[in-house]
């Protein structure tokens, strides 16, 4: 028999932020990416009326629009500049189960789980209809979330990108792709140089058996 619609689960997204390290307390937008040590904290309520055991929240963004200048090879912006946009288009998550009142966050990139916080009550039966789930993980270096992006974003293309720092007080940084291919021709460590100053622009989801039931834009401001 078809479950009701009426005793479908619903999932609301409340909101995502980060605690940073020195600033415990502030639901923060705004911090240094290459230098704050950050907790990336998410917000569910369950709206339907059965209780929720599982969901996926998911984080998409895009770097593309940060000042950026390709270093190898050289080519004019015109040409590079529109497929920037899909390598520096990444898309990281984390799935959620809750199981005899314990819950466990996995990051499916490397399908293991995660140190974090639960900051409200939870029942064996998961978040009950009206209840709100909130999950703090444990404190790492922003640069790193960033750095799980473009992991992810590699594999997706069949490549290596990776990340190195070169002055975190200016946001600088270089990314290199170790193999790219634009057509028929195929780039070898290409590398760019980016500034992460100003605002990033996201997508948050949150999904139950892969359909999306809830998403807001949230944005970052790099300082």
């Amino acid at each position: 028999m078809k479950e009701s619609h009426s005793k479908r689960p619903r999932l609301e997204y409340i909101g995502g932020w980060c605690e940073v390290k020195g600033r415990e307390g502030e639901k923060a937008q705004t911090f240094r990416p290459l230098e704050d040590t950050t907790a990336l904290c998410i917000a569910v309520k369950n709206t339907g009326t059965t209780p929720i055991k599982h969901f996926t929240w998911q984080q998409i963004s895009n770097l593309s629009h940060m000042k950026m200048d390709l270093l190898h090879p050289k080519m004019p912006a015109k040409v590079w500049r529109p497929f920037a946009g899909n390598l520096l288009a990444s898309t990281f998550g984390r799935d959620v189960t809750i199981e005899d009142g314990q819950v466990t966050m996995v990051n499916p990139a490397v399908g293991r789980p995660l140190d974090i916080v639960v900051q409200t009550p939870i029942t064996d039966a998961g978040i009950m209809p009206g209840e709100t789930l909130i999950l703090m993980e444990k404190e790492k270096p922003y640069v790193e979330y960033l750095e799980e992006g473009m992991k992810i974003k590699g594999a997706e293309l069949g490549t290596t990108i990776v990340l190195k720092v070169l002055n975190a007080d200016k946001g600088t940084m270089h990314i290199t792709i170790k193999e790219f291919k634009f057509g028929l021709i195929t780039f070898h460590d290409m590398k760019a140089r980016i500034v992460l100053k100003g605002d990033l622009t996201t997508v948050h989801e949150v999904l139950i058996d892969g359909e999306v039931h809830d998403s807001k834009d949230v944005t970052w401001t790099y300082i």
